[in-house]
């Protein structure tokens, strides 16, 4: 089974040889090399051209500077595999990954096979969450563990899709925030079954003062979180994943009056409302966010004072949550 795997590639000079050298070294050898270098103004695109001369597996496609979304769609256009993978191109993959991915998704028959990683920060490595255990899911079950963050997250990175599954699938471009997520969703509601290999088998690094862990999230970041989180929510009604997708929802939006409390105090009242919307309309919300939504409706100075609180002591969680 040929792999293409897609790379959009941004003004990552430092670290985009390290990413196509851990590709190279992958012992499952059936793989094209797409890189779409998306406009960048340091010497990225020259490095991956570099690598093409030196390897027929690997097309670089040069572009201005559209953002990552449309880099991936130029990349699902020229992909010609039987399986699709993307990552990013300052990250790197273990030499078995592949091999991996490729041998549960043939052994169990899956629609899309996927790992954990290692969440590299400095010289802090944590595994998420490397149990080895594996877990063979129909549509349902592997939707609900997606949108709860329940065993595994929506990284993009960490997944392999058969081909046919991303028929008609696209990056939504005007998003700036949770794009993979959405994408993710759209390819698992289409998924007959799935299967999780718990190893961590792809390497997330994050760069201090670069990753998007590190910066100050802006305005327009939250309210795409909040605008993937409540298309989920919408698609969900009537179905049993309605709950799940609505803690979601909740959840993004709550980030949004946090942001609001600091920078925006007049949109606090309309976010609250429509929680408390959500809120009334779902019925079955667990304690954490019925609390919230509580708080938020009828205690907003409260809710302050806790979430000052919270971030004093706040630890951040890198991890998918587990059961």
């Amino acid at each position: 089974m040929k792999i293409s795997i897609i790379i959009p590639v941004y003004n990552c000079e430092k670290f985009i040889a390290n990413c196509i050298d851990s590709v190279l070294q992958q012992t499952w050898r059936d793989y094209e090399i797409i890189i779409v270098n998306d406009g960048s103004t340091d010497s990225s695109g020259k490095i991956c051209d570099e690598f093409a001369r030196k390897d027929d597996r690997i097309t670089v496609i040069h572009q201005e500077n559209y953002g990552v979304s449309h880099a991936r769609n130029i990349g699902l256009l020229h992909a010609t595999g039987e399986a699709i993978s993307f990552i990013d191109g300052d990250d790197t993959l273990e030499s078995e990954m592949y091999e991996v991915l490729i041998q549960a998704m043939q052994e169990h028959n899956a629609d899309i096979s996927h790992c954990g990683y290692k969440h590299i920060v400095g010289e802090e490595i944590r595994l998420v969450h490397d149990t080895k255990r594996v877990l063979v899911q129909e549509q349902q079950e592997a939707l609900e563990c997606l949108v709860s963050g329940r065993f595994f997250g929506g990284g993009l990175w960490s997944k392999l899709f058969r081909r046919e599954l991303l028929n008609g699938l696209t990056f939504r471009e005007n998003l700036k925030n949770n794009e993979d997520i959405l994408f993710n969703y759209e390819a698992f509601s289409k998924a007959k079954k799935v299967v999780f290999i718990d190893s961590a088998l792809y390497n997330y690094i994050a760069r201090l003062g670069t990753s998007a862990i590190f910066k100050t999230p802006d305005e327009k970041k939250i309210k795409d979180a909040c605008e993937v989180s409540e298309y989920i929510y919408e698609e969900s009604k009537g179905e049993k994943l309605e709950d799940i997708a609505a803690e979601r929802y909740i959840r993004s939006l709550s980030g949004y009056y946090q942001y609001c409390m600091s920078n925006r105090k007049e949109k606090c009242k309309d976010i609250s409302s429509i929680m408390k919307k959500v809120a009334d309309d779902t019925g079955n919300l667990g304690r954490n966010m019925s609390i919230t939504v509580k708080l938020i409706c009828y205690c907003p100075w409260l809710y302050r004072i806790v979430i000052r609180l919270y971030k004093k002591i706040r630890k951040p969680q890198w991890e998918a949550r587990k059961e």
